[in-house]
């Protein structure tokens, strides 16, 4: 049987990038918004894909993404495909980790004085600069913290990529996919690979947890 591609290692790199293009801007907002019951509606929709079953999130992602959904009719029409692609694969390891990310940098940001940002804007910088200016690079171990967190996730993600995105030899299997594939008619390996990634999950947290040590 075939092993995992240098294709997958790509897709989590892209998954990275992803999540953080997308949910820094998405952590900042929900932060800087006054009212109390939308912020709080905002963090239900951005944590609700960690708690969807797999099938479901599977499922969500078909009918956004597919030739008759929302989003993938669109895209269609246009002559562009998602389903069964590796970009499938990110899109379903960014729905069901991102939150992680933006949680722990939302976190992170509620312990900045408020302070700055009024001296920030007192000194002509606009929101956005002091954004990326002062407290991106401020908050930067939180950063680094979320991404990593939101990657041992993704390392983890199954269902979702299986439903959305296949199992693809080359394409789309990921870690967890060539373990699934292993138990057909090869349990040594997949013991091995699952050894393998339950020790990558480990060091990872431990990374971040004496990150998180540190900045205490």
């Amino acid at each position: 049987t075939p092993k995992p591609s240098s294709a997958a290692s790509d897709v989590y790199k892209r998954q990275l990038i992803f999540t953080f293009v997308i949910g820094t801007p998405t952590a900042f907002w929900i932060h800087f918004v006054k009212n109390k019951f939308l912020s709080k509606i905002l963090d239900i929709f951005v944590e609700i894909p960690v708690v969807l079953p797999p099938a479901v999130a599977g499922i969500a992602l078909l009918l956004t993404f597919g030739k008759n959904g929302i989003v993938g009719n669109f895209l269609a029409s246009h002559g562009i495909n998602i389903i069964f692609t590796s970009t499938a694969v990110v899109i379903a390891q960014f729905f069901v980790s991102s939150a992680l990310y933006v949680r722990v940098l939302r976190d992170s940001i509620k312990t900045v004085p408020i302070e700055l940002f009024e001296v920030s804007y007192v000194l002509g910088a606009g929101k956005i600069e002091t954004i990326i200016k002062i407290m991106l690079p401020m908050l930067k171990k939180s950063v680094v913290s979320g991404l990593i967190l939101a990657w041992i996730r993704s390392l983890g993600e199954f269902g979702a990529t299986l439903m959305f995105a296949g199992n693809i030899i080359g394409k789309t299997r990921t870690m967890p996919l060539q373990i699934y594939t292993y138990m057909q008619d090869d349990i040594k390996m997949a013991t091995a690979f699952a050894t393998i990634l339950y020790i990558m999950t480990f060091v990872l947290l431990l990374v971040v947890r004496l990150s998180v040590k540190d900045d205490d």
